[in-house]
């Protein structure tokens, strides 16, 4: 297949260049801001590695977007656009391409152009296909994506440790931060505001930690003060 990489400088995009050229295909790199509905003359698809605004638009400029397949980690958004599209969410970045190992691919069934399964096999030969509904999917990157951000975002606004001295704990925390340091905000910032079941668990984190503090106050815990 010929297929264009549009935000292929990025984080996702450059590495989706390189599995899809291991694959066999021939590869376009586009700037996110250059893409024209008109490239589809010239190309068989075009992978939107861009955030969820940017594929919105271009999705939106085209008469006919059967051949645009967006890699979103939220889906909600696409749905004025169900069955005209192609919907997949990638479950693997950067590190886990250049390991050479293949994660698993999400098919948004009820948001796709019928019978583009098969294209998506084709496209990422390595890459198991696993089949689901966009609410499915949204309901799933709750515990995939938003909770271990948000978690690790507050590990990490805690500040560094201030002893030499470790626990295994306190190296399982350090290992942990890295989710946060590791992903693109503008990309979480996407997933965790677009996603209609992301309030539900901060509400559930807020409160937690409101029951810390709370118990923290009635034993008489002072903020310490230099």
């Amino acid at each position: 297949m010929k297929i264009a990489v549009v935000g292929y400088s990025g984080r996702f995009g450059s590495a989706a260049m390189k599995l899809l050229n291991d694959a066999g295909h021939t590869t376009v790199p586009v700037h996110g801001t250059d893409f024209t509905c008109e490239m589809l003359d010239s190309i068989d698809y075009a992978l939107l590695a861009v955030p969820v605004n940017a594929a919105l638009k271009i999705i939106s400029s085209c008469s006919d977007p059967g051949r645009l397949v967006e890699i979103c980690s939220v889906k909600s958004p696409f749905r004025p656009f169900a069955g005209r599209t192609i919907s997949i969410h990638p479950l693997f970045g950067p590190s886990t391409i250049n390991s050479g190992e293949h994660g698993d691919i999400i098919y948004i069934e009820d948001y796709s152009v019928p019978g583009s399964a098969d294209i998506i096999h084709q496209m990422f030969p390595g890459s198991p296909l696993r089949i689901m509904s966009s609410s499915d999917h949204d309901r799933a990157m709750i515990d995939l994506l938003v909770r271990p951000y948000v978690l690790s975002m507050l590990a990490h606004s805690s500040g560094k440790a201030e002893t030499s001295l470790a626990t295994r704990s306190s190296r399982m925390l350090s290992e942990f931060e890295g989710i946060y340091s590791d992903e693109s905000e503008e990309v979480m910032a996407d997933t965790i505001s677009l996603n209609p079941y992301s309030m539900d668990i901060l509400l559930k984190i807020r409160e937690g930690l409101d029951r810390i503090i709370e118990n923290a106050g009635m034993s008489g815990v002072k903020r310490h003060h230099l």
